[in-house]
């Protein structure tokens, strides 16, 4: 032991490990001495090693003797404080796991929060960054949908913050790189060599490629956006054994696919994909849950988009009574509950598509995924010739209302005491010459334009 190992260690240490080194001191009488000793350290543990000297070393017999039983006591107590640590994140790691493939994400969530508390408190990097990891995919992984162009800058940042300390030995990083030793600190900035190399290992690749197709098709380049959803599920038939270590980011992938080939109107291409989806390579209880949302939301919104609503109201009853229909997250059973009133509007059948929509609308989401259901609401009571609806659709989801003028411009066409007819013409004539950016937050669910157009044409009795 050095002369200054005593300080220099005493000063790095957390609240946490400080509050379980006395608590370990004060368990024997024999250790009050080591404990008193501790404390009068801690208390001047900002002043150099001369000071601390001056202020403490006589107060104790054979002081030279003290100070080096008490930094191997500290070690020990260290070394059971952290192995109790260590073992409770790997559990934590195992539960949060076990959880998730469970399909149980909400209480995943929550022993993810805690085990990252523990794991940053006391400064346990290794493990920290693997929960890091953990959440990333979570949040791929159900939230997809929502992710706006800033959620995805962050979670790109923090993803190649992660990249670029494993790429070397974490214990060398630890102590030679500047990116590890500001990790725990705020405003953080990572290098960008994640935007100018191609990404190494696989987890990388898969992970650059997911960020790709969110961060284009953010953008509106629906093109480019496809061209990495596609690559990334050629990654994995090209290496299958990830599909067994990584089912949820096989799925993501697959979703992000599916809907890139709609967005592109490659209808076909979509369904032969749901047609082909299967269990069969992954045994994870998340793929059984998974693999029946993607086909229920998919089938229905793809032929919503064909606008063959025959085909997508023949299954909702089946999916409805699947098992596993109560097994999905909320938020995504809100987007299913889109596709399905849609469904119905198109079949005519006005009080399932009311009923849907007030599913929708009950469920606290996305904001775009509502106002829109908050429409096609009102559009199914019009057609059903209910007007006197309006009010108290408009009172009961005054929430809803949020002031844009893309938005509430076509509300209050609808509540107008125009004929439907006029209204729907109008609400078609604005919508039309609104910017493509600002429609597309409703197109991206449904064809609304198509929508519109077959109102106005079951009102009117003509083609537009």
């Amino acid at each position: 032991m050095k002369k200054d190992d005593l300080y220099l260690l005493i000063r790095k240490l957390s609240k946490e490990e400080r509050t379980y080194i006395t608590k370990s001191l004060s368990t024997f009488k024999q250790q009050s001495a080591l404990k008193n000793l501790f404390e009068d350290i801690c208390t001047y543990d900002r002043l150099d090693k001369i000071e601390i000297d001056k202020k403490v070393a006589q107060k104790y017999a054979n002081y030279k003797v003290r100070k080096k039983e008490l930094y191997y006591k500290i070690l020990e107590i260290l070394r059971d404080y952290h192995s109790t640590l260590l073992h409770k994140i790997h559990f934590y790691i195992l539960d949060i796991n076990l959880l998730f493939e469970k399909g149980l994400f909400e209480a995943a969530r929550k022993l993810l929060k805690k085990a990252k508390q523990i794991a940053e408190r006391n400064q346990i990097t290794p493990l920290y960054l693997e929960l890091l990891y953990l959440e990333l995919r979570m949040s791929y992984y159900t939230y997809y949908d929502n992710l706006t162009p800033d959620i995805i800058e962050k979670i790109k940042k923090d993803f190649m913050r992660y990249h670029h300390i494993l790429r070397e030995d974490i214990e060398q990083a630890l102590y030679t790189t500047q990116e590890l030793r500001a990790f725990f600190h705020e405003g953080y900035e990572p290098p960008l060599y994640f935007n100018e190399k191609t990404p190494e290992g696989h987890l990388a690749y898969i992970q650059y490629y997911i960020l790709q197709g969110f961060t284009h098709r953010s953008h509106l380049l629906f093109q480019k956006s496809y061209e990495y959803r596609l690559q990334l599920w050629k990654y994995f038939d090209e290496h299958k054994e990830l599909i067994l270590f990584y089912p949820e980011l096989y799925l993501t992938a697959i979703n992000m696919v599916i809907i890139g080939a709609n967005d592109l109107h490659k209808y076909e291409q979509a369904l032969d994909i749901l047609k082909h989806l299967s269990t069969d390579l992954i045994k994870a209880d998340i793929a059984r849950i998974e693999i029946f949302r993607i086909q229920a939301t998919y089938y229905t919104q793809t032929y919503n988009f064909m606008e063959q609503y025959e085909f997508s109201y023949a299954n909702i009853d089946e999916y409805i009574k699947n098992p596993l229909y109560e097994e999905i997250h909320e938020l995504d059973k809100q987007l299913l509950h889109l596709h399905f009133a849609v469904t119905c509007l198109g079949k005519a059948d006005f009080h399932r598509a009311i009923y849907f929509s007030h599913k929708v609308l009950g469920t606290k989401g996305n904001i775009n995924v509502m106002s829109l259901t908050l429409v096609l609401l009102l559009l199914s009571h019009l057609l059903q010739g209910n007007s006197d609806a309006i009010r108290i659709v408009l009172q009961q989801y005054k929430h809803v209302c949020i002031p844009v003028s893309f938005y509430s411009k076509i509300i209050r066409c609808l509540c107008s005491k125009k004929a439907l007819s006029y209204k729907l013409k109008k609400v078609m004539e604005y919508y039309r010459s609104s910017p493509f950016e600002v429609r597309f937050v409703w197109e991206r669910y449904v064809r609304f334009e198509r929508i519109l157009e077959y109102c106005y044409a079951r009102i009117s009795g003509v083609g537009v």
